[in-house]
């Protein structure tokens, strides 16, 4: 019997259940879960998570756990998007 390592990459899915939840006015919680285990790819070292204000720049962090907080939003600003890629 042969045994082969294949090198790793990026995942081939996107992270599923991706949630997020206003803790107070100007704090969101955005949570997920990894992608599905045949699509990881290896083992995921990190996830770059962006949260999108409308009329406004990016605000990224980088995570190595499926949850980000964001702080500091201006009241009463509508959300363009939330998203979370991961990285390998």
């Amino acid at each position: 019997m042969q045994f082969y390592t294949t090198p790793e990459g990026a995942p081939t899915a996107p992270p599923m259940n991706v949630n997020y939840r206003f803790q107070t006015t100007d704090v969101v919680g955005i949570t997920w879960d990894p992608p599905p285990p045949e699509s990881r790819n290896g083992q995921i070292l990190k996830y770059h998570v962006s949260f999108q204000r409308r009329m406004g720049d990016a605000v990224e962090r980088n995570v190595t756990v499926p949850k980000a907080v964001f702080w500091n939003l201006e009241e009463n600003q509508e959300i363009g998007s939330a998203s979370c890629r991961e990285s390998v």
